[in-house]
């Protein structure tokens, strides 16, 4: 298993920027699967929602969950949810653009 980077993290932004729904995929999952949870396709020592969230400048946050079999774990918010997809989109192409990634 690979560690989840940023570079990694961009790489994979770029492919679903160019998809019509961005906010329905989800970068640092199993192909993209914006419904499985970021993380498991990685090494135990990646963080990539907290590189997602920290790459177009959010605050670290999260949610948990209540009454699921995920009961007590925490998820972090994805900049669409927690940003919009306007502004999410708009941010990750600042970063990447600043970053030199495009």
């Amino acid at each position: 298993m690979f560690k989840y980077t940023n570079d990694i993290h961009a790489k994979r932004l770029i492919d679903i920027l160019e998809e019509e729904d961005t906010c329905a995929y989800c970068p640092a999952t199993d192909n993209y699967n914006g419904h499985r949870r970021a993380g498991e396709i990685w090494s135990e020592d990646s963080d990539p929602c907290r590189i997602c969230q920290e790459f177009v400048g959010m605050k670290i946050e999260f949610i948990y969950f209540i009454g699921s079999e995920d009961y007590g774990k925490a998820r972090a918010k994805c900049p669409c949810k927690n940003l919009g997809k306007e502004e999410a989109v708009k941010r990750t192409w600042l970063a990447l653009e600043e970053r030199g990634y495009v």
